[in-house]
């Protein structure tokens, strides 16, 4: 006859040790490989032959994009509603890295302390920064525009 466990009682039946294992191993494994998370699959499209885009942002319906035309080597600039359909807007002399939407306006910064500026994302505006390295990348927030550049170069524009 058998006797009862009593309820404190350390002792563990073999199945018990089997499952804890498993379970030990099992946390391991997806702790070493996760899951892969399930994403909407990307699309790869193109803004045109030879076309280099660096930097793009959204805004006012548009989608803005910016970078370089690798024929000319000059900055570009160019315009889609739906992502799909890109059409070159603007062409600049100077290579275009950055851009954002704030402010209803489109920013974009690029070589030679370049800086432009967009109501539609159509017809920009160049204005004058007072640098001349190149300014790689902008952000909008607290209603100001801030451009970071080369030679540690912070420019602030709360127009």
């Amino acid at each position: 006859m058998k006797r009862a466990q009593p309820a404190n009682s350390s002792a563990r039946g073999p199945v018990f040790h089997a499952v804890a294992l498993f379970l030990i191993a099992l946390c391991f494994f997806l702790v070493l490989h996760p899951p892969a998370v399930r994403a909407a699959a990307w699309v790869q499209v193109s803004v045109g032959e030879g076309e280099l885009p660096q930097g793009i942002a959204y805004g006012n319906g548009d989608f803005v994009a910016v970078g370089i035309d690798s024929a000319s080597n000059k900055g570009m600039v160019w315009i889609s509603q739906d992502g799909d359909n890109w059409v070159q807007v603007h062409g600049a002399a100077f290579d275009l890295e950055s851009v954002v939407f704030g402010n209803n306006r489109f920013v974009a910064v690029g070589k030679y302390g370049k800086i432009f500026t967009s109501d539609t994302g159509e017809i920009w505006t160049d204005r004058y920064s007072g640098v001349n390295v190149v300014l790689r990348d902008v952000a909008y927030g607290n209603e100001k525009f801030v451009a970071v550049g080369d030679d540690e170069t912070v420019l602030i524009w709360d127009n």
